[in-house]
C-alpha cells in the first residue's frame, strides 16, 4: 500500500477528538450566560402564564428570601415601607420572620377573635427588636408576663401585636396604625418613641434595601431627604439637629407628628379604648417631648422609660436592648398599667421594677425652661457659618439634609458637596449680623438652565438667583437680609430649586456645588 494511504496513528484521532471537545466546551462556556438567561426567561414566562397563584406566590417567596433587603414599599407616602411579606431572612445577624402584614412575627396578623384583649405596641427598631431574637423583644415579653397572670383582662386572653419597622418615624408608625385601626381593633395602644423619630421616611430600592436617595413622604423634594443621620453619607456616624426643634423645618415635623398622635388618641378614645405613650429617656429630647405633648393637648399618659444601658441590658454588637433590657422596659410598662388599674395585674408575678425607673406621668412644662433648653442646644451644636470647601465633621450637626458628597468616604469632606432640590442648614445667630451670604457654583450643564434658586430664611422667602442660560454658569453669591429672629435659638437656611442633573447609573438629583454659608 502506498505510504500516502496509510492509516493515521490512533493518537491523531485522540488529539482530534480532544480538540473538538475543547472547542465545544469553550463554545458552551462562552454561551453559558446567554443560555442560562434564555432558560430563565422561558421559565419565568411559563411561571407567569401557567402556574397556579399558590405556586407563583411560593416562587416569589423563595426568590425574595434570597435577596438581602427586607423592606417593601407601599403606596402610602406617610408610611413609606413595611417588611416583605411571608419571608424569613437573616437581618442584623439574626433570623427575621415576616408575616402576612409585613411585620416581624411568626404569627399571622388578623381580625381580633372573641374573648381577646389586644395590645398593640407601636414603634420603630426597638419594637421590631433589631439585633435580637423575636421572643426577646418588648411586645413578646409583655405577652409572656401577662400570660403568667390569673385574669389580667377580665376573663379575656391577652394578645400583643408588635407593629415596628426599623427607622420608622413617629409619623410613619402612627399613620400606619391610624389607617388600620378598625382592622387591628386594639384595646390598648402603647406608642414607643425615641430621639431620632423626626426624619424623612426613607425610600426602598427594588431589592428591598432602604435608601436615602429619595423619600416617599416628600416626593416633590426629590433627593432632598432630611434625615436625622444625614451625616452618614459623609462617613460621620452622628445624628444632626433635625430632632432638636430649633427652627421652622424641625418644628413643623414635631407638630406634624404630634398632630398625628393626637388624631390617633381621638380615634382610640372615641372607641372607648386607651393609649399610652412611652418615651426613651434622653436629656436633650425629653423636654421637647413634654412641650409638644402639652401643646397638642394629648391626654394619654406619657411614661419615661429606660433600659439603663447596663452591659447585660444592651446587645453585644448592637446599640439596641438585649432580652434583659427589653424585660426592664416591659416590666416598667406593666407596673404602670397595674398602678393605673388599666389591667388587673398581680405585681408579685411581674419582673421587679428597676429602682431607677419611676411610675409618674406628670411632666410640668414651663416655656422659659423650654426656651433656655433650645438656646443651650443651639450653642452646643451649631456653628455661626459653614465653609463647605473645608468641611469639618462637627459642622454636619447643623446640616438638616439635601447634601450629596462629591466623593465617597473617607474623601467626602475634602471637597464641596452638591446641593439638591432642597438643602437645609441651621446656624447659630451671630450678634450684630444683618445678612446671610450664600456662595455656590453652578456647573455649565445645559440641563440646569434656565436655573432658579430660592433662599428661605426662617421659612420665609429671602432671595432669588436666576440664571437664564449656560453662559451665566460658575460661582454665584447671594445675600439675604436676616429677619427678626424674635428670640429664636437658631437661624434656618433652606435652598430650593427645581433644576438638576443625574448620572446614568446614579439617580440622585444634584443641582450645584455649595461653597459657603455665612453671616455678615
Amino acid at each position: 500500500m502506498p505510504a500516502s494511504f496509510r492509516q493515521p496513528p490512533r493518537v491523531f484521532y485522540f488529539l482530534m477528538w480532544l480538540l473538538v471537545l475543547l472547542v465545544a466546551v469553550g463554545v458552551f462556556l462562552a454561551a453559558r450566560r446567554t443560555l442560562v438567561e434564555l432558560a430563565g426567561r422561558c421559565f419565568f414566562r411559563y411561571a407567569a402564564e401557567y402556574l397556579s397563584p399558590q405556586y407563583r406566590d411560593l416562587l416569589v417567596r423563595e426568590l425574595a428570601e434570597q435577596v438581602s433587603g427586607i423592606y417593601d414599599a407601599i403606596p402610602e407616602p406617610d408610611v413609606g415601607r413595611i417588611l416583605q411579606k411571608n419571608v424569613s431572612k437573616r437581618h442584623g445577624g439574626v433570623e427575621v420572620a415576616c408575616n402576612n402584614a409585613g411585620l416581624r412575627d411568626r404569627r399571622r396578623y388578623g381580625p381580633k377573635s372573641p374573648g381577646v384583649f389586644r395590645v398593640v405596641v407601636l414603634g420603630d427598631s426597638y419594637v421590631f427588636g433589631s439585633g435580637g431574637r423575636e421572643e426577646d423583644r418588648l411586645g413578646n415579653q409583655l405577652e409572656e408576663q401577662l400570660a403568667l397572670q390569673a385574669d389580667p383582662a377580665g376573663g379575656r386572653r391577652v394578645e400583643v401585636y408588635s407593629l415596628g419597622v426599623p427607622s420608622w418615624s413617629t409619623l410613619n408608625e402612627v399613620r400606619y396604625l391610624s389607617a388600620r385601626l378598625s382592622a387591628y381593633d386594639p384595646d390598648l395602644i402603647v406608642v414607643f418613641m425615641v430621639g431620632n423619630d423626626f426624619g424623612s421616611s426613607l425610600g426602598v430600592t427594588g431589592y428591598g434595601s432602604i435608601t436615602r436617595a429619595f423619600s416617599p413622604e416628600y416626593r416633590a423634594d426629590g433627593s432632598g431627604v432630611f434625615s436625622v443621620y444625614a451625616s452618614q453619607a459623609f462617613g460621620v456616624m452622628e445624628s444632626n439637629c433635625l430632632d432638636y426643634d430649633l427652627g421652622p423645618e424641625c418644628r413643623g415635623r414635631w407638630r406634624k407628628a404630634f398632630a398625628a398622635l393626637k388624631r390617633l388618641e381621638n380615634l382610640q378614645s372615641g372607641r372607648g379604648k386607651r393609649m399610652l405613650l412611652v418615651v426613651l429617656k434622653n436629656r436633650e429630647f425629653l423636654p421637647l417631648v413634654f412641650f409638644h405633648h402639652r401643646r397638642q393637648g394629648l391626654h394619654s399618659p406619657l411614661l419615661v422609660s429606660d433600659y439603663l444601658m447596663e452591659p447585660k441590658a444592651v446587645l453585644p454588637a448592637d446599640p439596641h436592648p438585649s432580652r434583659f433590657g427589653h424585660r426592664l422596659l416591659a416590666a416598667h410598662i406593666l407596673h404602670f398599667l397595674a398602678e393605673r388599674d388599666w389591667l388587673e395585674v398581680d405585681e408579685s408575678r411581674l419582673a421587679p421594677l428597676h429602682p431607677a425607673l419611676e411610675l409618674t406621668a406628670a411632666h410640668p412644662v414651663e416655656w422659659k425652661k423650654i426656651a433656655a433648653h433650645r438656646r443651650r442646644l443651639a450653642r452646643e451644636h451649631l456653628p455661626e457659618s459653614i465653609d463647605f470647601r473645608r468641611l469639618r465633621g462637627r459642622d454636619l450637626k447643623a446640616v438638616l439634609g439635601g447634601l450629596i458628597p462629591a466623593a465617597p468616604p473617607p474623601r467626602a469632606l475634602d471637597s464641596p458637596p452638591y446641593g439638591t432640590l432642597k438643602t437645609g442648614v441651621l446656624l447659630l445667630p451671630r450678634p450684630g449680623a444683618s445678612r446671610v451670604v450664600v456662595e455656590l457654583e453652578v456647573p455649565p450643564l445645559p440641563e440646569l438652565y434656565p436655573f432658579r434658586l430660592d433662599v428661605h430664611l426662617q421659612g420665609r422667602p429671602a432671595a432669588v438667583l436666576e440664571l437664564p442660560n449656560v453662559v451665566e454658569a460658575g460661582k454665584q453669591v447671594l445675600r439675604a437680609d436676616i429677619p427678626d429672629l424674635e428670640g429664636e435659638p437658631a437661624l434656618e437656611v433652606v435652598l430650593r430649586t427645581s433644576s438638576y442633573w443625574a448620572g446614568i447609573a446614579d439617580p440622585r438629583m444634584k443641582s450645584y456645588r455649595l461653597l459657603e454659608i455665612r453671616q455678615e
